[in-house]
């Protein structure tokens, strides 16, 4: 085991302006946090390069959300973009990054993408973790197959670009009590364990 504590993304240190706060970058080096995870959860679904608002989605994304431009997400990702923001945030408290891969609707370009810019801002990478809040048995969710064939082509990028940024996967999906079958569980993390380049695993899961 090597723990270790990690700061988190939050909608509240962007929609709030928290992170081109002194105090509040002073408080985050006092606390002795290290590395910080962008973006986080349900977040990294939506995050784009050259997506819409503070959080980047893209626009037909937000044509397709219910409530459109009028939503509270919209409303509280409207502003500046966040990763400008999070690339200030983690090097004003001498931090590192830890980048979640979009691979339920992004692309291997534009993970590349943010990697490059975080490097050519001399932002040391912890590791980028390919998705996060993979759901077991629930519509329009990957599942252990879908999650496979997702992730599997980021790996050989990652291997030639980035050969130093260790690859985290999913592990254990999240699920709602009826569908957390223990065998369910052990297929998943057997079956990433067999694909190459693979350095650890993270975990996010519900109470």
């Amino acid at each position: 085991m090597n723990p270790r504590v990690y700061g988190t993304w939050c909608e509240e240190m962007f929609a709030k302006d928290l992170v081109d706060n002194p105090e509040y970058i002073a408080a985050l080096v006092d606390l002795k946090f290290k590395t910080f995870l962008y973006p986080g959860g349900s977040i990294s679904y939506y995050h784009h390069p050259k997506g819409t608002g503070g959080f980047n989605i893209r626009p037909e994304e937000v044509a397709k959300s219910k409530h459109g431009e009028s939503s509270r997400f919209m409303k509280e990702g409207s502003g500046p973009d966040h990763f400008e923001q999070y690339i200030r945030l983690v090097k004003a408290s001498d931090g590192e990054a830890i980048f979640v891969a979009n691979i339920l609707n992004g692309t291997v370009g534009e993970l590349d993408e943010f990697l490059t810019r975080l490097k050519a801002e001399h932002v040391p990478i912890t590791a980028t973790i390919l998705g996060v809040e993979m759901h077991l048995g629930q519509p329009g969710t990957l599942g252990l197959d879908g999650y496979v064939t997702r992730i599997k082509p980021y790996l050989p990028m990652l291997k030639t670009k980035y050969p130093e940024v260790p690859v985290v996967i999913h592990s254990t999906p999240v699920g709602r009590t009826g569908e957390r079958a223990l065998d369910s569980f052990h297929q998943w993390n057997q079956t990433l364990t067999r694909l190459p380049g693979i350095s650890g695993f993270s975990q996010y899961g519900w109470t």
